[in-house]
């Protein structure tokens, strides 16, 4: 029985087969990896079943082929065939069979297969000492000739190509020619060779896109060339997707953006533009508000994302509240288009809620739907109101407008009223028979009345009108939200004759006399005395320099009064009026 050969191509091995008999299958049965890719041990390995070592005879020749077109090069992910031709040199053998084997390796690597070798009909794929191959299945025939000079031995392997950037890659190959006797050697003979295949030089297109990018921003690049992949010469300047090509600005600067396909390449120079600076100012206001923005980077121009809440002048910074809401104002440099942005926010006015009135010294509570305000008040002698938390409270009678206001100067307010009972009757306290005075209170809504018949009021106008000599008691009465309180005033009524004269004193009351000891009084403390003719009740009146009442009191004459009226200095006026007469005295507070 002839022995059986394995023809290795490529990065392959002829595989020597150690049983006595291969019609059967190939070498690699025994595990045996002989075209040299791994390292091992090339041919038959001096055992004996063929020549021991490579002949000059039987010569062998590897050719990468494209088709129908012989190359000297790959290029990455292309389909090839790989071509193995082995020649029998002499005229005295008959050799008439073959088989081979054959792999692809990475150039100067034993462990790193390269690309994809497939089988065709009489061969087989197979795996040994972790080198992929392609090996006859059994003896094959010569392709020309019978076995003897002249002999040729060809077979064609397909091989894809390994991806654009792998480099170099060799071709190992061994073949061995065999004449099928079943002698130990018989003349047999096997070569080896190998053929390094170059990665083919890539024309790469030129680099196109926009070649500027500001920090934070993106800009795509692209390249005509296709299968190539992205880098950056600087990463902390700019970065690029290795498959899409697009830059992303990290740092101001510029950097060099390079290409790959396969060995070529193309390279691009791109600049990171700096942003502005960032955006300073007041970031909220009121609808119908401004704010002003500003940027320190000069050279820029503003506009606002939108603007149906905010507008801002272009050259200006000057942001106008629209409506409620936010929007992006942003800062854009003319040179470069890199932009700065901030976000405004405008915000309306909420109704200020709760009651509108309130008593002298009670309070009540105000409040707003809108967070972070603060509250004030026009008119504090009238109501005070806590900045905090929007409780007032009334201090005198009148109307004080509060106000809620919140950050960028939005305001909503409230008008408070603050009522009373009533206090102090402003007027003439003398009038004649006859005559009329009219007497007011600051608070609206009483009705007037006298004590007895020596005056007579309307109860709705204050006016007073004197009947018969004599002192009379007007009262002011009203009831509120705050209660029923009744204010007084005292009104001498004096004849008739007396009102026009200028004279003070009633016939009969030459002597009497009012004294203030001490004065100028220490302060604010003195006693009154009204020296009468007569015993009778006496009111006393006390006011400022400027007419205020300051206090009332009733007494006696000729009795001494203790009168306390505070530690303010200054010019005080003190009347007393009994039914005989009008007295007036200036008392000084030190």
């Amino acid at each position: 029985m002839k022995k059986k050969f394995i023809l290795t191509p490529l990065v392959g091995a002829l595989l020597y087969i150690l049983l006595s008999s291969y019609e059967s299958g190939p070498a690699i049965t025994a595990g045996l990896e002989r075209t040299g890719a791994s390292g091992g041990t090339i041919g038959c390995g001096g055992l004996g079943c063929h020549s021991t070592g490579a002949t000059s005879t039987t010569t062998l020749a590897i050719q990468l082929y494209s088709g129908a077109t012989l190359v000297t090069s790959y290029t990455g992910g292309a389909a090839y065939t790989i071509r193995i031709t082995g020649t029998q040199t002499s005229s005295s053998l008959s050799l008439p069979n073959f088989g081979f084997q054959v792999a692809v390796m990475k150039t100067g690597s034993t462990t790193v297969n390269e690309g994809t070798l497939s089988a065709i009909a009489g061969t087989h794929t197979a795996t040994a000492s972790g080198i992929n191959l392609v090996e006859h299945s059994s003896p094959i025939l010569a392709t020309t000739g019978t076995g003897g000079s002249g002999t040729t031995y060809v077979l064609d392997i397909p091989w894809t190509a390994p991806v654009a950037g792998t480099g170099n890659v060799t071709v190992f190959s061994t073949l061995n020619a065999v004449n099928l006797n079943t002698a130990a050697d018989a003349g047999d003979k096997w070569n080896n060779t190998s053929l390094v295949i170059p990665e083919a030089t890539v024309a790469v297109a030129s680099i196109t896109g926009t070649m500027s990018v500001c920090a934070g921003s993106t800009t795509p690049l692209g390249d005509a060339t296709t299968g190539g992949t992205w880098s950056s010469g600087n990463p902390s300047f700019a970065t690029i997707g290795a498959s899409t090509g697009l830059v992303t600005g990290i740092a101001a600067g510029i950097v060099t953006i390079t290409y790959t396909a396969g060995t070529g390449s193309a390279t691009a120079t791109v600049t990171v533009n700096p942003l502005p600076a960032v955006i300073t100012g007041t970031m909220t206001i009121c609808t119908g508000g401004t704010t002003t923005l500003a940027d320190v980077t000069t050279g820029g121009t503003w506009s606002s994302g939108t603007t149906t809440v905010a507008t801002v002048g272009a050259g200006t910074g000057s942001v106008a509240g629209i409506s409620a809401g936010t929007s992006a104002i942003i800062y854009t440099l003319t040179a470069t288009g890199c932009k700065e942005t901030a976000t405004v926010t405008v915000t309306a006015p909420t109704p200020v809620t709760g009651t509108d009135t309130v008593c002298t010294g009670a309070t009540i509570m105000l409040s707003d739907a809108a967070t972070g305000g603060t509250w004030s008040s026009g008119t504090t002698s009238i109501a005070t109101v806590v900045a905090g938390t929007g409780v007032v409270t009334g201090v005198a009678t009148g109307t004080s407008v509060i106000s809620y206001t919140l950050p960028g100067g939005c305001v909503a307010s409230k008008d408070i009223v603050v009522e009373s009972v009533p206090g102090t009757i402003a007027g003439h306290d003398t009038v004649c028979v006859g005559s009329t005075i009219t007497l007011t209170e600051n608070l609206s809504g009483g009705t007037w009345g006298s004590s007895n018949t020596h005056a007579s009021i309307g109860t709705t106008t204050g006016i007073v009108t004197g009947a018969t000599v004599g002192m009379d008691t007007i009262k002011y009465t009203v009831t509120n939200m705050c209660g029923t309180g009744t204010a007084t005033h005292a009104i001498l009524v004096r004849a008739a004759g007396t009102c026009n004269t200028g004279v003070s004193l009633f016939a009969g009351a030459a002597d009497n006399e009012l004294n203030v000891y001490p004065n100028p009084a220490r302060e604010g403390n003195f006693t009154v005395n009204l020296s009468s003719d007569f015993d009778e009740e006496a009111h006393i009146v006390i006011t400022n320099i400027v007419g205020a009442r300051v206090k009332e009191l009733t007494t006696v004459t000729n009795k001494d009064l203790d009168v306390q009226l505070g530690n303010t200095t200054g010019i005080y006026l003190l009347t007393a009026i009994t039914m005989h007469g009008k007295y007036v005295v200036k008392v000084v507070v030190e």
